[in-house]
């Protein structure tokens, strides 16, 4: 097949180029240049593309990154008026659009994929509004990821900045009591859900899939993975309001026929120990 992967620069856009290596992949980003083998048209070149793709991955978004967050005007050129053009250009291609479980009501007790939409801040709003485009497309299918980690993640979140104090300041901060639960969802189980949907996209096309992985850890029970491992103290500091997440995506895995890893700790070890090397 023809694969083209949007975002292909991106965290997860570079896992995916690997895993295609039987096709002939396309990448798509904001430059024009190559990664490895595969060639990478710049966004600003989409009219010119005359390739027919048969599998377009939609992995490209405006998300906040460090002290940038993006403007409400950057969120809708990248998340909602790109993903237009792109379904526009290329009518015939079957896509698959990574998604965000953040447009899930957060208040839910355990969060499915029938559970109601209720976007939490202009990003996942944004990325939802796509959702929409591409499910009323003429091929189209979501997924929606929980918080993605694995070497090459960006710096910005908490496994990396946990990892980051450990190495650096051999303690851990963690807010509050560190009782909030979150979801955490290996890369290379992100890149089996989507390949996954692709071996099956006709009982996939036009629904919305969940890709979390089975179980939720609290930031206390991270904290303590990697203060073991690194040996390192942890130490409690000012208060955390934010809510635990809960998933259960039976209804994803049946269809898919695939289980993501349980293997959090050795993952977690694993980017560990990739860190300190890089």
């Amino acid at each position: 097949m023809n694969i083209l992967i949007t975002g292909i620069n991106g965290f997860l856009g570079r896992n995916l180029v690997d895993s295609f290596s039987n096709h002939n992949v396309y990448g798509f980003d904001i430059d024009e240049g190559k990664i490895e083998d595969v060639h990478v048209f710049a966004s600003s070149h989409l009219a010119d593309i005359d390739i027919a793709f048969d599998m377009i991955i939609m992995c490209h978004a405006a998300v906040a990154s460090g002290v940038y967050t993006p403007g409400t005007n950057v969120l809708y050129d990248v998340n909602v008026k790109l993903t237009e053009s792109i379904l526009k250009k290329f009518p015939e291609s079957s896509i698959i659009y990574v998604s965000t479980a953040s447009i899930y009501d957060s208040s839910s007790n355990i969060i499915t994929e029938k559970s109601k939409e209720k976007p939490s801040n202009n990003y996942s709003l944004s990325k939802l509004w796509g959702e929409h485009l591409v499910i009323n497309s003429r091929r189209g299918a979501v997924l929606r990821l929980s918080s993605m980690f694995g070497k090459g993640m960006k710096e910005n979140t908490l496994i990396p900045t946990y990892v980051r104090q450990a190495l650096e300041a051999d303690e851990i901060n963690v807010w509050g009591d560190g009782m909030r639960l979150q979801n955490y969802i290996h890369v290379t189980d992100a890149v089996r859900y989507i390949e996954r949907i692709m071996c099956d996209f006709d009982n996939c096309e036009g629904k919305a899939l969940l890709g979390v992985a089975p179980e939720e850890h609290t930031n206390k029970m991270v904290a303590d993975m990697i203060a073991s491992h690194c040996n390192v103290t942890i130490r409690s500091i000012h208060e955390d309001h934010s809510m635990s997440l809960k998933y259960n995506n039976t209804w994803t895995t049946s269809l898919l026929k695939y289980n993501p890893s349980r293997d959090f700790k050795n993952q977690l070890i694993d980017y560990i120990e990739w860190k300190k090397n890089a």
